[in-house]
């Protein structure tokens, strides 16, 4: 008898435990979201990146490459007052893809050779042209006028 008392206090304290500790992930999970901040598939279409944001004590990204995490920031300082501007861009290969953070390139992965770039490789990739500005099927009018047409540099061609 004194056996099915103890199995029963072990598998009540057991049960105790594992939904304290559910409950306290789905606490913490809310209180520091990860959030998807873009999608990007690359200029084929071969491959699909996600740049995740992780806001909680640090301030973390994530890049994800078909399916495989390949990249984990060191962790910035959250601070809600200033923009991290971050995103993500594809070279003009379509074959590597870059993480920028403040307009600074942070990472880039090949997927080609499925390894992170060198620091001189990642300094040296040379941008996708943008798209036109029809590609983006904006169906309202851009201030200005809509001339709806970029030059080859990727840049406006409307006045300043």
């Amino acid at each position: 008898m004194k056996l099915k008392q103890v199995i029963c206090t072990v598998v009540i304290v057991m049960a105790v435990v594992l939904t304290l500790l559910s409950l306290g992930y789905g606490f913490l999970r809310d209180i520091f979201p990860i959030r998807t901040v873009q999608i990007l598939y690359s200029l084929e279409c071969k491959h699909k990146t996600v740049l995740n944001r992780l806001d909680g004590i640090d301030l973390n990204f994530f890049v994800i490459v078909d399916g495989r995490k390949v990249y984990s920031s060191p962790d910035f300082a959250p601070n809600w007052k200033v923009d991290f501007k971050e995103r993500l861009a594809w070279d003009k290969s379509g074959t590597v893809v870059v993480l920028e953070v403040i307009g600074r390139r942070l990472f880039g992965y090949d997927t080609k050779k499925g390894r992170p770039l060198s620091d001189s490789e990642l300094l040296s990739v040379e941008y996708a042209p943008e798209p036109a500005l029809w590609e983006y099927g904006f169906e309202g009018e851009w201030p200005g006028g809509d001339t709806n047409t970029r030059t080859s540099t990727g840049t406006s061609p409307l006045p300043k």
